[in-house]
């Protein structure tokens, strides 16, 4: 599911920003999620990806320096659907994909070296 949140991503850049966006930070909470999940690191019911990094001290150490991507992403699952409306430009949708590309990266890194 994770990949098809991210291939939706990239799908909808250019017609549709926000649904873009919303995808990129969907498929980065996933990758999380499974992170967590792996490592039996129980979670509650958020989207807030700072702070689901931050449950595990390795995953928040290697995502730390992407402070501002988990932040921004967080941002966008509801900002881009509920009012107030966050309108996306195109640039902030690749940026968005961008990020959730590097934040799965980084998870099937940790994930491989275990």
């Amino acid at each position: 599911m994770a990949e098809a949140d991210l291939a939706t991503a990239k799908r909808e850049q250019a017609l549709n920003p926000n649904a873009s966006a919303y995808h990129a930070q969907q498929s980065a909470e996933k990758y999380v999620k499974a992170y967590l999940h792996h490592r039996e690191v129980p979670f509650s019911k958020t989207h807030d990806l700072l702070f689901l990094s931050q449950l595990d001290p390795t995953l928040g150490e290697v995502l730390t320096e992407h402070e501002v991507a988990l932040r921004t992403l967080t941002e966008y699952e509801a900002g881009s659907r509920y009012p107030p409306v966050i309108w996306l430009t195109q640039g902030q949708a690749a940026e968005a994909v961008e990020w959730s590309e590097t934040i799965r990266d980084a998870v099937l890194r940790l994930l491989g070296a275990q």
